[in-house]
């Protein structure tokens, strides 16, 4: 019987996700989207002193994530580019100055 009441809830988890993303899209009074800092374990994520971020639904009502929403992102610095920063932009000489 149990098995059968949590495959019923797995079933489900994918709609309450859609309802969530709706009330956040029609601007809800209670729910934000918002950008927060990785897990400290994620940090390692972004190369070459880029900002790890990942986007949540927050409640405002309880002042707390509801649910994370995609992965880890990094904010890369001046001289570096790419998913984890870890393309440099500029010739190697350069980068040396900026940090």
């Amino acid at each position: 019987m149990k098995t059968a009441c949590l495959h019923q809830v797995l079933l489900l988890l994918p709609l309450v996700e859609l309802i969530l993303l709706t009330i956040v899209a029609e601007g809800h009074p209670l729910i934000d989207l918002r950008k927060v800092s990785c897990k400290p374990y994620e940090q390692i994520y972004c190369a070459n002193g880029g900002s790890c971020t990942v986007t949540v639904i927050w409640s405002l009502l309880f002042s707390r994530i509801v649910k994370r929403i995609d992965r880890p992102t990094c904010e890369c610095p001046i001289g570096y580019s790419g998913y984890n920063c870890d393309i440099p932009e500029l010739p190697p000489y350069l980068l040396s100055y900026l940090h």
